[in-house]
């Protein structure tokens, strides 16, 4: 949407304030749902390119057959099997010609090829994609007299390369579960003269939406996400899980002093050395043990989550002691006792809680360092923890409103020797020699561990630059080499059926994380539940992903014309209009866009009728735009109605919320809240995020 169609639309809005359109919804025709069918993209003429790139003499496919064959290596790993699957599933629906699937130990050098991973014969071409330069999703494509040669930087890599080839070849985008572009009906095809290397500015995405974390992986797979399993070393649950790496049941009685409260260990071990280090050799061979087991496995991703747990009393003082079975503080009185947080908090101020973290994790990061690259082939793990509530603040120092990394806390021998300190703080022995790789004594966290930034009070819904997230990296630049970041892109806890207004403030916050060097991005956006243009985020999250500074109005554009098809233009219509309307609700309101102020929106002060009726209005004409399909393609029809009708259950909740009584007679109003739960019970939506009442049983109030 260009800046002077936004300011058009932005006037219009405020002219629908003063207005009243007539209630219409549509009628119960629900049709069928998300089937999870392709909707291709035909076309029939061979001469007709896909792709930029030029073509080769050579025939994929002629006359309805091929010479070719798929290779893959003699002992393919799963993303490899996957990958030459993909290939031949897809020229079978886009030409019907089945390829077979050859081991490279039973193909000639006569054999026209597409080989698929690491391969002899991908060496003998001299076609490589060394992981140090391609990362885990960077890939390589290459024709080289009449073959091609398809590699990754990692073998899931691999597949990503096919998913390239397959777009230029045969125009394959997937838009959605339910929505994959391909060209069909292809009689006649040549090899292209593919020469192209893609390295992607994120490396490792996290898909949105639970079925693309386990249910429908493949589907995420296409779009160039990751379920979490696939991305932290044998973990399925990677954050807030530092009981499960030293689970109280097994530790608790023998090293009371390792846990802070029923919430959280305790990174000082309440000033022990002794107890320290022990607790840093259990946290060390728990994840020794998780690294060698996952690796044996094949699964060489290089993130190990250790991340404190959720928000609550996470970081005691010296004030909340944890209690003996007497009922007496187990350390507070010990003999030469030391409140090692109290140092801390003293030392590094607010961000004495992350400090604590950087101190308790960088020998361990150390040692994992060693020990992978030691007895894996020169691999790494890099372990991953949260920036996130009482560890929001970095320790940084702020000069002039810039950044710093602070002085590493220490003391002098004397001062250890009188006993005015304990030797915790020794920091020849736990520190300088092993992090301070400038060997400056500023406090750094070890280069190959990652914060993983979660800024919960920001505003996405704003542009970066004018969100707390920016303060927060800022703040942790001048410390970690790496972040990593979490987006709160919706509203969490609350039934508001709202939508949340990201898609161009997104590219800001991808634009961010690049430039911090983030290698892995985690979407919380609608884990379960309805959210409105959520596979609009998915499409567009996949393509700034890989392209930071993707041209966002061309991607909207484009996933419009493909998922909506003939209703297109009134669903686009519709968005810009909501769009709009958000824009003066979040800067000239009380709007707010934190995560779990969903219900502070719940205001009819925000919801005009006339505003919302404009709404319906776009969505009916979409409806009359499809209504020609019912009778040349009913299939079609019944499935972008659905996809209209799920768009229209935010709109149609807001009016019955809000203008209830101007906008409904009593009696129409009871029909439509009923036939308001029909559609959502058709669609299968059930609720409007997390831990919110189901739509078959929430109140309506006729306001």
């Amino acid at each position: 949407m260009k800046k002077f169609t936004k300011i058009i639309i932005y006037i219009l809005c405020f002219i629908m304030l003063a207005t009243t359109l007539c209630a219409c919804v549509p009628d119960s025709d629900t049709g069928d749902g998300d089937n999870g069918n392709n909707n291709n993209n035909n076309n029939n003429n061979p001469s007709t390119s896909l792709s930029d790139i030029p073509e080769t003499e050579e025939y994929l496919i002629k006359d309805g057959k091929s010479d070719y064959v798929v290779v893959v290596p003699n002992d393919p790993v799963g993303w490899e099997a996957l990958a030459g699957n993909e290939v031949v599933d897809n020229v079978k629906k886009a030409t019907g010609v089945s390829l077979s699937v050859k081991k490279e130990s039973e193909v000639t050098d006569t054999q026209k090829m597409i080989v698929v991973g690491q391969t002899e014969l991908t060496k003998q071409a001299g076609v490589s994609a060394p992981k140090d330069t391609y990362g885990l999703r960077g890939f390589v494509v290459k024709e080289i007299n009449g073959n091609v040669y398809i590699i990754g930087g990692e073998t899931q890599a691999t597949l990503y390369g096919v998913y390239e080839f397959l777009h230029h070849e045969f125009g394959y985008e997937p838009y959605a579960t339910d929505e994959i572009a391909l060209e069909t009906g292809v009689t006649e095809k040549k090899i292209l003269a593919f020469n192209m290397s893609e390295i992607p500015d994120i490396p490792i995405m996290q898909g949105i939406r639970e079925y693309y974390r386990f249910a429908h992986a493949a589907a995420g797979h296409r779009m160039r996400y990751n379920t979490y399993n696939e991305t932290f070393i044998n973990q399925d649950q990677p954050w807030h899980n530092v009981f499960s790496i030293l689970p109280k049941a097994e530790f608790l009685a023998d090293h009371p002093k390792w846990y802070a409260n029923d919430y959280e260990l305790h990174y000082t071990a309440h000033g022990d050395l002794d107890e320290l280090l022990l607790m840093q050799d259990a946290v060390y061979n728990k994840l020794v043990q998780m690294i060698d087991d996952a690796f044996a496995e094949g699964k060489y991703f290089e993130f190990i989550g250790f991340m404190q747990n959720d928000h609550e009393n996470v970081f005691p003082t010296s004030d909340e002691p944890r209690l003996g079975a007497d009922g007496q503080p187990l350390w507070e009185n010990e003999p030469g006792h030391v409140d090692s947080v109290a140092a801390m908090r003293d030392h590094y101020g607010n961000g004495y809680r992350s400090a604590m973290l950087i101190h308790f994790i960088n020998p361990i990061q150390e040692r994992i360092s060693n020990y992978v690259a030691d007895n894996y082939d020169g691999r790494k793990m890099n372990i991953m923890f949260f920036a996130y509530f009482d560890t929001e603040r970095s320790p940084a120092v702020e000069i002039n409103a810039k950044y710093y990394a602070p002085d590493f806390l220490s003391f002098t021998d004397e001062q250890i020797a009188n006993g005015e300190v304990n030797e915790i703080y020794l920091h020849e022995t736990l520190y300088k020699d092993i992090y301070d790789g400038n060997n400056d004594g500023k406090l750094q966290l070890h280069p190959d561990s990652i914060v993983f930034m979660a800024p919960i009070r920001n505003e996405f819904h704003f542009m970066y630059e004018d969100g707390t997230a920016k303060g927060m990296m800022e703040q942790w630049a001048p410390i970690a080499k790496q972040q990593s970041f979490w987006f709160y892109d919706f509203y969490f806890n609350s039934s508001t059926f709202m939508y949340y207004d990201v898609v161009y403030s997104a590219q800001s916050y991808f634009q961010a994380a690049k430039a911090v060097n983030t290698s892995y991005l985690f979407f919380e956006t609608g884990i379960e539940g309805y959210i409105p243009f959520d596979r609009l985020y998915l499409y567009l999250y996949s393509k700034l992903g890989w392209d930071v500074d993707a041209d966002v109005d061309a991607i909207v554009d484009n996933f419009f014309i493909n998922y909506f098809k003939d209703a297109a233009g009134s669903m686009r219509k519709f968005f810009d209009e909501m769009t709009a309307y958000y824009a003066y609700l979040k800067h000239y309101t009380g709007f707010t866009g934190v995560i779990g102020a969903g219900g502070l929106n719940l205001d009819a002060a925000y919801w005009k009728e006339g505003v919302l009726q404009s709404w319906i209005a776009s969505i009916n004409q979409a409806y009359k735009d499809i209504e020609p399909l019912k009778y040349t393609n009913k299939p079609l029809y019944d499935e972008l109605y659905s996809r209209i009708l799920y768009e229209s259950l935010s709109p149609r909740f807001l009016l019955l919320s809000f203008c209830g009584k101007a906008a409904f007679t009593e009696e129409s109003y009871f029909e439509e809240v009923t036939q308001w739960r029909k559609d959502c019970a058709a669609l299968g939506v059930s609720s409007a995020g997390s831990n919110v009442p189901n739509t078959q049983t929430y109140e309506f109030v006729r306001s």
